[in-house]
């Protein structure tokens, strides 16, 4: 999430709760589009999906999901960034490696 940490110094009673509905969006965006989170991490997560187009619906549906959420009014809309990679890789250990 862009600028969480800014967020967590000024709101941290709003950005608990706002980060919980952060990862169940999220959450739902992956599993909806044949995906499986890999790990989280802070306000971040890593998932793996079988094809390119899944990863890209799910970013779609995440993005739309998170600016469709009723912030508070205090922390504002949230700013998520997005990151694709497409490739061969190989799950070793419970985690992705490759050039992907």
């Amino acid at each position: 999430m862009a600028g969480s940490t800014r967020l967590w110094q000024e709101f941290p009673a709003l950005l608990k709760p706002a980060l919980a509905r952060h990862d169940d969006l999220l959450r739902e965006a992956v599993e909806s589009h044949n995906g499986a989170i890999v790990k989280t991490t802070g306000d971040g997560l890593h998932a793996a999906f079988t094809s390119a187009s899944d990863g890209l619906q799910t970013a779609l549906h995440g993005q739309q999901a998170i600016n469709s959420e009723p912030w508070p009014d205090e922390i504002g809309p949230l700013h998520v960034r997005m990151g694709l990679h497409a490739g061969e890789t190989e799950l070793r250990a419970g985690d992705y490696y490759g050039t992907a």
